[in-house]
C-alpha cells in the first residue's frame, strides 16, 4: 500500500464522514422540532381523551403537561444522540421543559382565561310570570306557564329553565318563541 493511496483514503473519510455527520445534525434537529410538535398534540389529545373519563379540570391539566413533557422528552432524548453525546439527557430535560412551559403559557392564556371577566356579568332579568317548584329532593324548578289563547283547546304552555347555569326561563326572545305555541 502506497502513502497516496493511504492519503486518498483519509480524505474521502473526511469528506463523507463530515457529510454524514452534518445530516445526522439536520435530523436530529428535525427531531427536535418533531419533538416540540408532537408534545402539543400529545397534550391536547390526552386532554380530550381525559375529559371523556374526567371531569376534574386540575387533574386533566396535570396529565396533559405529564404527557406533554414526557413525549417531547423522550423524542428529545433520541434526538440529541447524534448531537450531544456527552448531555443528551441534560439537553432532553432542557427541550421537554420548554415544551411544558408553552403548552402551559399558550393554554393558560387561551383556553383557560375566562372569556367575560366576572365583574362584567350581567345578571339575567326573571320575567314575573316565573314560579318555582320545589322537589321532594330539596331541588327547586323554574318554570313559566302561559296560558292557552286558543280556547278550542286550553292546555298551557309549560316551560322549564334549561338547566343549572343555564336560567333561558329569562332570556327573552325564547319566552316570546314558547309564547307563541300557545296560540295553537
Amino acid at each position: 500500500m502506497t502513502r497516496t493511496s493511504f492519503d486518498f483514503r483519509k480524505s474521502i473519510r473526511l469528506i463523507f464522514g463530515g457529510m454524514l455527520r452534518l445530516l445526522a445534525v439536520l435530523f436530529s434537529g428535525m427531531l427536535l422540532l418533531l419533538a416540540v410538535f408532537m408534545g402539543i398534540v400529545g397534550a391536547v389529545v390526552s386532554f380530550l381523551i381525559g375529559a371523556v373519563f374526567l371531569s376534574y379540570i386540575p387533574l386533566l391539566s396535570f396529565i396533559a403537561i405529564l404527557v406533554c413533557f414526557l413525549i417531547s422528552f423522550g423524542i428529545s432524548w433520541i434526538a440529541v444522540v447524534k448531537i450531544l453525546r456527552s448531555s443528551r439527557t441534560r439537553m432532553a430535560h432542557v427541550m421537554g421543559l420548554i415544551t411544558t412551559v408553552g403548552v402551559i403559557l399558550i393554554s393558560s392564556l387561551t383556553i383557560f382565561k375566562p372569556l367575560v371577566p366576572s365583574s362584567e356579568i350581567i345578571e339575567p332579568t326573571i320575567p314575573e310570570a316565573v314560579d318555582y317548584w320545589d322537589l321532594e329532593t330539596g331541588s327547586r324548578i323554574a318554570y313559566l306557564k302561559i296560558p292557552a289563547e286558543n280556547k278550542t283547546k286550553e292546555t298551557p304552555v309549560i316551560f322549564l329553565h334549561g338547566g343549572p347555569g343555564a336560567a333561558v326561563v329569562s332570556f327573552k326572545p325564547i319566552t316570546e318563541l314558547i309564547s307563541a305555541l300557545s296560540q295553537y
